[in-house]
Order: C-alpha cells, then sequence, then structure tokens
C-alpha cells in the first residue's frame, strides 16, 4: 500500500465493506476536489450521485463476495482511468473491504486483453460537463479521426449542425482548431472507449441530471453500433 501510494499519478483508496473510506493517498483525494481527512468515512454515495454510486458499489460487493480482484476502465474527471479493485486481507486489515488502485489509462496504445475489460455505465465528464451531450458526440467521433461529412452521415445530421457543433466545443473548450480538439480528446483517453459505450455514459448522464432535477430522464436505448457488452473496441476496429 505504501509503495503504490507513494508512485506519482497512481491513486488508491481503501474502502470497508460497507464501503466507507478507511484510507486514501493524496493523488486520490486531489481527484475528488477535496482533502484525505474529509473522505474519511464516506462512502460512494456520499461523493456520486444515484446510479453511479450504486453501479460502484454493487461491483464492490462482487469482488468482496467473490474474493476475487476485477479490473474495469471509467471516465472519471474528464479523463479514462483504468482501476483494479482488489479484496482485502481481513486478518491483515481487521475487516472486509477492498483496496482500489487507480491510473490514467494508457493513451496511444493499445490495452492489453482489451475486450475482456469492464466499462462502467455512469461517468464524470469533468471538463467535458459543458458540452451538451450532441456536443460530446461530436468530441467523441473527432476522437476517432471522423470527418464533418463521416459525423454527419454516423449522427443523421446536417454538416452544418456538425459545424455547429464544432464551434461550440472551441468556445468551450477555449481551442481554436480541430487539431487542438483532437489532441485533447486523445489525452483523456477518449477514443479508448466504444461508440456504444460513449453513447450510453451519456445517455446515463442525461437520465441522472433527470433525477437531479426532479424529473425522470431519458430512457431510450442507446443506437445500434454492432458492438455489444459495452467492451473497448479494437483500435484498429
Amino acid at each position: 500500500m505504501a509503495i503504490l501510494s507513494s508512485v506519482p499519478g497512481i491513486a488508491t483508496v481503501v474502502r470497508d465493506e460497507e464501503h466507507r473510506v478507511l484510507r486514501c493517498n493524496p493523488a486520490y483525494a486531489a481527484n475528488t476536489g477535496t482533502s484525505r481527512e474529509s473522505l474519511s468515512g464516506t462512502t460512494h454515495r456520499d461523493l456520486r450521485p444515484g446510479s453511479a454510486a450504486e453501479e460502484r458499489i454493487e461491483l464492490m460487493r462482487r469482488v468482496i463476495s467473490e474474493h476475487r480482484a476485477q479490473d474495469f476502465l471509467q471516465f472519471w474527471n474528464g479523463r479514462a482511468w483504468l482501476c483494479r479493485v482488489i479484496p482485502l486481507d481481513p486478518d491483515a486489515y481487521g475487516t472486509r473491504g477492498t483496496l482500489s488502485v487507480i491510473m490514467q489509462a494508457p493513451i496511444g496504445t493499445p490495452l492489453a486483453d482489451a475486450r475482456s475489460i469492464h466499462v462502467l455505465d455512469t461517468a464524470d465528464f469533468g471538463a467535458l460537463d459543458v458540452l451538451t451531450p450532441a456536443e460530446k458526440r461530436t468530441i467523441f467521433d473527432l476522437a476517432m479521426g471522423r470527418s464533418n461529412n463521416e459525423i454527419a452521415e454516423r449522427q443523421e445530421r446536417s454538416v452544418r449542425t456538425i459545424e455547429c457543433h464544432v464551434r461550440a466545443i472551441h468556445e468551450k473548450l477555449g481551442t481554436s482548431s480541430r487539431s487542438a480538439i483532437i489532441r485533447d480528446a486523445s489525452e483523456r483517453g477518449i477514443q479508448l472507449f466504444s461508440t456504444m459505450k460513449w453513447e450510453s455514459m451519456i445517455e446515463a448522464e442525461k437520465r441522472q441530471r433527470g433525477t437531479r432535477n426532479g424529473r425522470p430522464g431519458p430512457t431510450a436505448p442507446p443506437p445500434s453500433t454492432g458492438v455489444s457488452h459495452g467492451m473497448i473496441e479494437p483500435k484498429n476496429g
């Protein structure tokens, strides 16, 4: 634990079987925007709204009950992160629980056994939260290297509409060129997600916003893309 906590860029957090934080390192606290002291004793429900908390709680319950580590990919604080959740040894810690080791997903290189990595449905879009759902779809398509014509065809919109989305992205993210958008999106690891999974995260956020505003969110399923099970698409796919 001490070694992991000292590695730059790696966030670690230990939770008991009630999912309360027992300890975490400075990197984890920094990514939650608070202090280690403030995080002590908090649960996922204190840090995340609704379904985002429940998805993580269910995953950690499985890790504890099966006593088996699980890897997953998530979009957290506006970036792609790889996480390994490891069951605690009750004899060492005095309680059942989990150790989560979280690191930014490697950018520009294929992930080993990528298709077997579970991807969380709920996301924290961070700085990208200022974008509308349509603009989030467009920045994803830009990260995937698609032209405006290809994006318009995929989204079933006019090229002029896509150009409007691109201009809005520039204004909101402070970019001034297409290459700058693509570079920013790539650094965030957007290209690691499948089309279906990115759409699923957008829809989950829309439902969550509706819940927070006191009304049911949209429940329409994401469009069919030929990708199943929410796994990562091969980079050459």
